[in-house]
């Protein structure tokens, strides 16, 4: 059970709202701060805080205009998807080298070993080439990336998301590796100013066009 903790003497830094776990660590659910740089604390008061975590009310940092960049301790290792949706001003999330579960590079949110791209900040724009460690691309992963112009997609490549991509409105072009072998639900939703997809592979599947829904202009070439 999730008890809201409301003491004084539990909350040092008043700007953070938690719940506790069963074994005393604290789960982060709401924060009230301005501040454009976020630091999450490892502990307060001796207790651990190991989780960022949504509420009927959503979560913590969503919708967080004022939000920048933020730092995520190595104590965290259990965050909600889309940890960060709706903070269109985040351009850097970094996470403790010593974390057991996340990792970045340059600002951007990964799993640990590298593998899965988790969230590409909404505030960060230009164009970006995906690591060769990648093989997945999370659900939601650039999930309204407006200011996303291109992104390259390598061969490592496996498996991209359902919404990966949804609403990143200034990507223009993009090409899907034959190394892809799913592509979710929705991928490229709303994606208003995409005209060309490539395909560098066979006759892509019914369901794969299906992640180009609401995508009024493009055009989806194959070998």
């Amino acid at each position: 059970m999730l008890l809201l903790l409301t003491l004084p003497a539990v909350v040092v830094n008043a700007q953070f709202t938690f719940t506790t776990n069963d074994d005393g660590s604290l789960n982060i659910v709401g924060y009230t701060g301005q501040s454009g740089a976020v630091v999450i604390p490892s502990t307060t008061n001796g207790y651990p805080i190991t989780g960022i975590i949504e509420t009927r009310s959503g979560g913590a940092f969503t919708f967080l205009t004022s939000l920048t960049n933020i730092m995520i301790p190595n104590s965290v290792t259990n965050i909600m998807q889309e940890p960060f949706k709706g903070c269109i001003n985040l351009t850097t999330i970094t996470v403790d080298a010593l974390n057991s579960s996340y990792s970045s590079i340059s600002g951007v949110f990964f799993d640990k070993s590298q593998t899965t791209l988790l969230e590409y900040p909404e505030g960060k724009a230009g164009s970006y080439i995906i690591p060769d460690s990648v093989t997945n691309i999370g659900t939601f992963a650039f999930d309204n990336c407006t200011g996303l112009t291109n992104v390259t997609i390598l061969n490592s490549v496996i498996s991209i998301g359902e919404f990966a991509f949804q609403s990143c409105t200034r990507l223009t072009n993009i090409t899907i590796p034959s190394s892809v072998a799913n592509i979710g639900y929705d991928a490229f939703f709303d994606c208003t100013s995409l005209i060309s997809v490539f395909f560098n592979s066979n006759t892509p599947a019914l369901a794969d066009l299906i992640a180009f829904d609401a995508d009024n202009n493009v055009t989806v070439y194959y070998l």
